[in-house]
């Protein structure tokens, strides 16, 4: 009888090493299933935050070209418009002269 309980003791030592053993292993797996979870989530971060500036600097680059064609344009229509007001006075300009010139 004492052999039986003895081998009885045995077994449910045996038993509870091996559920303290999974444990322990379901506990390591389980943090180890966090770090990776933080670290994907750390690096999703990463990621969008990377795509997001890229997006940003591509809208800043398409404005600022936007801007400096229609400065260009605005540019261009000043000259026109200058050279046009040049044009307009510019026959006019000899007859002020002459009127100036006569009326001293």
């Amino acid at each position: 009888m004492d052999d039986l309980l003895k081998r009885l003791l045995e077994t449910e030592k045996a038993a509870q090493d091996l559920t303290d053993a999974a444990e322990k292993k379901a506990q390591e797996i389980r943090a180890q299933a966090r770090r990776q979870a933080a670290e994907l989530e750390e690096t999703a971060q990463t990621e969008l935050v990377r795509e997001r500036d890229a997006v940003i600097a591509n809208r800043i680059a398409q404005t600022e070209k936007e801007r400096t064609r229609r400065l260009e344009n605005a540019d261009k229509e000043m000259d026109e418009r200058a050279k046009a007001f040049s044009m307009k006075i510019s026959s006019k300009l000899e007859s002020v002269v002459k009127a100036l010139a006569f009326s001293e």
